[in-house]
């Protein structure tokens, strides 16, 4: 092999090396890009914190992400949150 051949060997491996890790950070960014955010809940029910509207009865439970259900009479309600001022 004469030294323009080596040359040119070698700058094709050079540019497919370039191209490989161009190729793989474009993808890993689109990979980044495309994912499902995972969803963090901002505020977390307490249901002792709450009584029922109808009976008073503190007896409740979460059925839902802002749902509670009476275990007294049954009644099922949401619960509203206000941001503070």
């Amino acid at each position: 092999m004469d030294f323009e051949s080596i040359l040119a060997t070698t700058i094709i491996i050079i540019a497919i090396l370039i191209f490989t890790v161009v190729f793989i950070i474009v993808a890993l960014s689109f990979i980044r890009w495309f994912r499902v955010p995972a969803y963090k809940p901002t505020l977390t029910i307490k249901v002792e914190d709450y009584a029922c509207p109808k009976c008073g009865s503190k007896e409740l439970e979460l059925i839902g992400r802002k749902t509670l259900r009476c275990k007294k009479c049954g009644t099922t309600f949401i619960i509203h949150f206000h941001r503070g001022c």
